[in-house]
C-alpha cells in the first residue's frame, strides 16, 4: 500500500546519516495481524527485535508512535482494560529499548470525529490514570495543537504535564 515506507527504504534513510529520529507505529495494522493469527504484542515484540537486529537504534533515536490509545467520545475502558492497553502500547516498546513513546493524540479532529487521550474537557479517565502511573519513566511524549486547545493553552499544558515529559507544540 505504501511503497516508500518499506523496511528497505527506511533503512536507506537511516544509513544516510541525514535522519536523526525515526518513529515507528506498530498498532496501525493490528487488525491485519489477526489474519495470520499474530497477536498485537507478538507483532510489536517482533518489530522491535527487527529494529535492534538491523542496528537502527545505534544510528538514530528510535521512538514508538502509538495511535491505539486515543478515542472519540468518552473512554469506556475499565481500569483493567486501560492497564492492558498501556502495557501493550507503552511498556512493551520501552522494554524493547525504544527511547520515547509518542502517543497520538491530545486532541485532534480526524475522520469526522475528535480523538483524545483524555475525555472532553480535560476529564481524567481510566487510561489517563494508567498513564499517570508511568510518569516516572520519563519517556512519554505527545503533540499539542496550540491553535486548538481543549480549554486553553495553559490549562491543557498543565494537564498534559501530569503524564508527558515531552510535549511537541504546533499550530496548524
Amino acid at each position: 500500500k505504501y511503497p516508500l515506507i518499506t523496511r528497505a527504504n527506511v533503512e536507506k534513510y537511516v544509513l544516510t546519516g541525514d535522519v536523526d529520529h525515526v518513529n515507528l507505529s506498530s498498532g496501525l495494522f493490528a487488525s491485519e495481524y489477526a489474519t495470520w493469527k499474530i497477536t498485537p504484542d507478538k507483532a510489536l515484540r517482533n518489530q522491535w527485535i527487527t529494529v535492534r537486529a538491523r542496528g537502527w537504534d545505534t544510528r538514530v533515536h528510535i521512538g514508538a508512535r502509538e495511535v491505539g490509545l486515543a478515542h472519540s467520545g468518552a473512554s469506556n475502558l475499565s481500569s483493567a482494560q486501560a492497564e492492558a492497553a498501556a502495557k501493550l502500547r507503552v511498556d512493551l516498546p520501552l522494554q524493547a529499548g525504544v527511547q520515547t513513546v509518542m502517543l497520538w493524540t491530545h486532541k485532534q479532529d480526524w475522520d469526522g470525529a475528535v480523538w483524545r487521550i483524555l475525555d472532553q474537557g480535560l476529564k481524567t479517565n481510566s487510561l489517563w490514570k494508567a498513564l499517570q502511573a508511568r510518569k516516572g519513566l520519563g519517556r512519554l511524549a505527545v503533540t499539542f495543537d496550540a491553535g486548538d486547545p481543549e480549554k486553553g493553552v495553559t490549562q491543557d499544558l498543565t494537564k498534559l504535564a501530569e503524564v508527558f515529559d515531552t510535549i511537541y507544540i504546533h499550530s496548524q
